[in-house]
């Protein structure tokens, strides 16, 4: 366990720069790591009575967290709340000032909403409610994107980054989520051609985010996104909070490996976060972020410990960094919605009384230079490709006896060097169809009730693989315990096969069995179409369905 031995000013980690750009894209320069904080709330902490302090005796929570090595300030803006005074333009105005005194590179965060949006809600702003037809909503989300970046300019802290929407899972600016890329796409696109427009007008260099919550839900995602033509976009955002999440930090290590590989943008965890206490301050707002990892105990160490390794995960698979949501959110006499208080006090970088506490210690370390993505990491057009092509689906086949349930995929390359998650599907009702479980949605017919997920990593003590197997049960994946095997075999050509043995009781006696294999990623089961005819192609080349005994 790293200790943090102490509360002042902590050596910054040690930063490279990053250009960041795409096709059609003005590049901006960052410090890397990013080391980022969300501080959207101070200004509102500060007015209610809150104070903070470190053992070196700043009060200035901006210059606190500049002193530990935080490099960049993020700040959400609601269009036109009528609930509250902060997160406006003014107040991103002043928290921007205050970012930059402080040396601090800024990100702003566009919410395209008059409260909070995020995968559940999306709720467009009552200025814009009676739109119906979509050009006059992308027009409307477009002027507004350039008067806001004026009225920033102006005030000279035009931000280095800007997001276009808030974990915009099912898209963005709707009364009810939902990806519909004829919606979504002309949006987006019209809030990206407002910044670039604005960079080009400026002459300063402003990178564009696109933010979805989970790596797990990111990956399907931009391929998505990517099929729909969307690509004048720089940086792949995240939000990861273990607690909502079924990837380990490894596995979020690879997934961040696998989207910068496949879409040769920039990846930065925008939003994370970590208990550092299960004590509350007493007040009545009941705190979101109360669960943890087993590995990272709820103490301002275990925080500390969990964010340097999250940084490092991130860094070392080619991603930018991190940025901690609110770690400045202290308790005081003010309400929210929900209550009076914070409901993040037991998740800031500072204690119940204001003051600094270990949990920042991730700040002041330094991070292993990433390595640039490999555009050959994650697909390959070449059939014939080498191991760092990793995956392209060749064969996959099943039998069951008495006993047990075989599964077996052939790839060329190595399953061992895939960093990321293959997920194995067992349905026993064919044709059901239930799109929208977690981790993936099951586009086609297929109901899977059990979800065997497997990484392969090649990390010093983390082991060979790590299977989980999870059951659909009263409306949510349980955990199941696993008792069969996984291994890997090398095949003539270069290529690999992994054998899945699962008890033959998992599925009883019911009807006929169909398997799916999905992959977590764009392309990964590139010969799908060819073997498997209409079914492959149906799937989008993402999926293959056989009953068991067959064989293809």
């Amino acid at each position: 366990m790293r200790r943090f031995s102490r509360f002042g000013p902590a050596r910054p980690a040690i930063a490279t720069a990053v250009l960041v750009a795409s096709c059609g894209s003005s590049a901006t320069v960052l410090d890397t790591p990013v080391l980022g904080v969300d501080l959207s709330y101070v200004n509102e902490v500060e007015d209610c009575g809150g104070v903070y302090r470190d053992t070196a005796g700043e009060t200035d929570p901006f210059a606190i967290l500049a002193g530990q090595g935080a490099n960049l300030v993020r700040a959400r803006l609601w269009n036109d709340p009528d609930w509250t005074e902060y997160s406006t333009l003014e107040d991103v105005i002043r928290t921007f000032e205050r970012a930059k005194a402080a040396g601090m590179a800024t990100l702003l965060d566009f919410h395209y909403s008059d409260e909070w949006a995020d995968p559940g809600r999306q709720t467009p702003p009552a200025a814009w409610a009676q739109l119906t037809a979509i050009d006059e909503t992308a027009a409307a989300l477009g002027e507004y994107t350039t008067g806001v970046l004026t009225s920033l300019d102006e005030a000279g802290v035009l931000p280095d980054m800007v997001q276009i929407g808030n974990e915009i899972n099912g898209g963005l600016v709707k009364p009810a989520v939902g990806l519909d890329w004829d919606h979504d796409a002309p949006l987006l696109t019209a809030g990206i051609a407002a910044v670039r427009a604005m960079a080009e007008t400026t002459g300063q260099e402003i990178a564009v985010m696109l933010h979805v919550a989970q790596p797990e839900n990111g990956l399907a995602w931009f391929a998505e996104a990517d099929e729909a033509g969307l690509d004048d976009f720089d940086v792949i955002g995240l939000s990861y909070y273990p607690q909502w999440s079924r990837f380990s930090v490894a596995e979020l290590g690879n997934a961040v490996q696998r989207l910068g590989a496949a879409y040769q943008k920039q990846v930065l965890v925008v939003e994370t976060g970590y208990p550092w206490t299960t004590e509350t301050a007493g007040d009545t707002a009941d705190n979101v972020l109360d669960q943890g990892l087993g590995q990272y105990p709820m103490t301002p160490e275990g925080q500390g410990t969990f964010m340097e390794d999250l940084t490092a995960a991130v860094v070392a698979n080619g991603g930018m960094g991190t940025v901690y949501w609110e770690p400045a959110w202290l308790s005081t006499g003010c309400h929210t919605r929900w209550g009076q208080g914070s409901h993040w006090e037991n998740a800031t970088l500072f204690d119940f009384a204001g003051e600094l506490h270990a949990g920042a210690s991730y700040l002041g370390r330094s991070y292993p230079t990433q390595k640039a993505p490999d555009s050959t990491a994650v697909t390959s057009e070449d059939a014939s490709a080498d191991a760092s092509s990793a995956a392209d689906l060749t064969r996959l086949s099943a039998v069951m006896d008495d006993d047990a349930i075989r599964v077996s995929a052939s790839v060329f390359g190595d399953f061992r060097e895939w960093p990321g998650v293959i997920t194995l599907a067992i349905g026993t009702a064919p044709g059901g169809g239930d799109g929208g479980r977690r981790p993936f949605d099951y586009a086609e017919a297929t109901r899977p009730e059990l979800v065997l997920e497997t990484s392969f990593h090649d990390e010093p003590g983390l082991g060979y693989f790590s299977p989980a197997l999870s059951e659909w049960r009263d409306g949510a994946w349980a955990e199941r315990t696993f008792t069969g095997s996984v291994t890997v075999e090398e095949t003539d050509g270069g290529g690999s096969t992994v054998v899945w043995t699962l008890p033959r009781g998992l599925v009883g006696e019911s009807g006929p069995i169909e398997l799916t294999l999905l992959t977590a990623g764009k392309g990964r089961a590139g010969d799908l179409e060819d073997s498997f005819g209409d079914e492959g192609e149906a799937m989008s080349g993402v999926a293959a369905v056989l009953s068991i005994g067959e064989e293809h």
